[in-house]
């Protein structure tokens, strides 16, 4: 978001002021962004340059161990031959609508079923054509800086298929007219309709039976039980694998420990690690 907005945000004011709206129309949602903004960029400040910990209305800003913008984005160095594999990889993402992780995409049905990108192809031609949906293109454009500056996956990129959705639907709606139209019969309209309905049913299908023993493994299925059962042994030690992502959460998590005890008690292994 701290990579979208700063373009997305200027853009859509003048959008509006250009269509007509008054700025004073505009303060009040502006106003709210920054209550909840600033506490969010001063953050990021902090933890780009290395300054201390600070309290704000109550608030704790931390100083983390390392900052993951250095990690997940061209901040981090690579200049612009990575903005542009960003690129390259984002249009990637886009065609063949999976990252590589389980948990972002089912396999076989990616973010928008293989033939949604179709969709919003038609429906942004045509949008375009007809001068419709300013904002969804600004906002759509508005994506690019953002995937340039990040090492693109699903989730870091969510917000470009708000506007591919909305064109979906227009493209949708345009091929239910076209069919309506040469098939000669309102049945033929609900095609479309149709063909996302199908799609939904096997998605849902094989989400609630099939997709639970793939993604089990990737989040340590059985981890959890094992950590209660060993709680009931009333051992004074008990080791934990490390082969388990961050194995310590599931401890905090099923013994209920408060987290002023974690906080006296911890020793951590890595103190200046990002992930500790």
């Amino acid at each position: 978001a701290f990579l979208f907005l700063p373009f997305f945000l200027p853009a859509a004011t003048a959008y509006f002021i250009r269509r007509g709206r008054k700025l004073i129309s505009i303060l009040p949602g502006a106003v709210l962004f920054l209550v909840l903004a600033v506490p969010i960029l001063l953050t990021n400040i902090i933890n780009m340059f290395g300054l201390p910990q600070m309290e704000l209305l109550g608030l704790t800003l931390p100083r983390l161990t390392e900052a993951r913008q250095a990690e997940t984005t061209v901040l981090g160095g690579g200049g612009i031959p990575a903005a542009l594999g960003n690129l390259r990889d984002f249009i990637k993402l886009l065609i063949f609508q999976t990252d590589g992780l389980r948990f972002n995409a089912l396999p076989g049905f990616g973010t928008m079923y293989f033939f949604g990108l179709a969709f919003s192809a038609w429906g942004a031609v045509w949008a375009a054509k007809n001068k419709r949906a300013g904002l969804v293109f600004i906002w759509l454009f508005c994506c690019l800086p953002a995937a340039a500056l990040t090492e693109v996956n699903i989730n870091r990129m969510n917000m470009v298929y708000m506007p591919l959705l909305i064109f979906a639907g227009i493209g949708a709606w345009r091929c239910a007219f076209i069919l309506k139209k040469l098939l000669k019969g309102p049945a033929a309209a609900l095609l479309p309709a149709a063909l996302y309905v199908a799609a939904g049913a096997f998605f849902a299908f094989f989400y609630f039976h099939n997709f639970n023993a793939i993604i089990g493994k990737t989040f340590f299925e059985g981890f959890s039980e094992a950590v209660r059962y060993a709680e009931t042994l009333g051992k004074d030690r008990v080791y934990i694998t490390d082969s388990v992502n961050m194995p310590y959460i599931y401890v905090l998590l099923e013994n209920r420990i408060a987290p002023s005890e974690f906080i006296e008690t911890v020793e951590y292994i890595n103190p200046d690690g990002a992930f500790r």
